[in-house]
């Protein structure tokens, strides 16, 4: 009865033991035969596929082959258009370039606002020359300076007397008119503070509006000015209301004078003469 028993849990115990390799063995021939019948799946689908291609390229009149490269060439075209709409790729939108703005020229400041220009300093001519060279000694002389004998000393004439005086005391014996010329002078009538007028030296006719003039005790007080414009703001272009550059602030000034006119020099020519 004992070795009866013995022999039978050997028997169990050897069973037990040899039962793992026989579930990993079956496993293994399930999974073999799972593969083999992919395998076997697919390749008849492959032929099934070229057996439909071959089919279409008879009933077409084209090489199996050609037809079979367009199909796959489709379908590559349909799953990269799929893959797009499913993930549009973030490429950089091209912006179109804005039409570029009219280059427009800088205005250039108005006249009124500038300085002489350093061309219109330069002697154009010898009259000019003269003028300029006797500015330069008057100037040297170092003394102080009323508009009325720095004017007599720059032209010669023989007028004396406040510098509003001057236009009736011109009459008969210079001409006198409404346009500026070179070697001229301008007489300003008596306003607000300036009881005395005014009276400057035409160096220059830049324009209808516009002249350089010497002169003295304008800006600063006592003293032979530099060379300062003056322009015509009336409304007839008759030199009846002038403004004069303000040498201390380096713009023109803002105050608006009242002109008899000019006074010519001998032997000055002119379109307009008498007054």
């Amino acid at each position: 009865m004992t070795r009866d028993t013995d022999y039978d849990l050997r028997i169990r115990t050897q069973t037990r033991a040899k039962r793992p390799f026989s579930v990993l063995t079956a496993s293994l021939l399930t999974l073999v035969c799972s593969v083999a019948l992919l395998s076997e799946t697919a390749h008849a689908a492959s032929r099934s596929t070229r057996d439909l291609n071959a089919a279409a390229a008879a009933a077409a009149g084209q090489p199996s082959d050609q037809v079979e490269g367009a199909v796959r060439n489709a379908a590559t075209t349909n799953q990269a258009a799929t893959d797009q709409t499913a993930s549009p790729a973030q490429s950089p939108e091209r912006k179109t370039a804005a039409a570029p703005a009219p280059r427009t020229r800088p205005q250039a400041p108005a006249a009124i606002d500038a300085p002489i220009p350093r061309t219109q300093l330069t002697a154009r001519n010898v009259t000019e020359q003269r003028q300029i060279q006797r500015v330069s000694t008057l100037k040297a002389q170092h003394r102080r300076w009323s508009c009325v004998p720095f004017a007599r000393e720059l032209t010669g004439f023989e007028i004396s007397g406040d510098a509003w005086r001057w236009w009736d005391a011109a009459a008969g014996r210079y001409n006198r008119g409404r346009m500026p010329v070179a070697g001229s002078v301008i007489v300003l009538k008596r306003y607000g503070s300036m009881r005395r007028g005014h009276v400057a030296v035409v160096r220059r006719v830049v324009s209808s509006r516009e002249i350089i003039v010497d002169q003295a005790n304008w800006a600063p007080r006592g003293r032979v000015n530099e060379p300062a414009r003056v322009i015509d703001v009336s409304a007839k272009n008759d030199w009846s209301q002038t403004r004069f550059w303000h040498q201390p602030t380096g713009q023109m000034g803002t105050s608006v004078y009242p002109t008899y006119g000019f006074i010519y020099a001998p032997n000055t020519q002119v379109a307009e003469r008498a007054d």
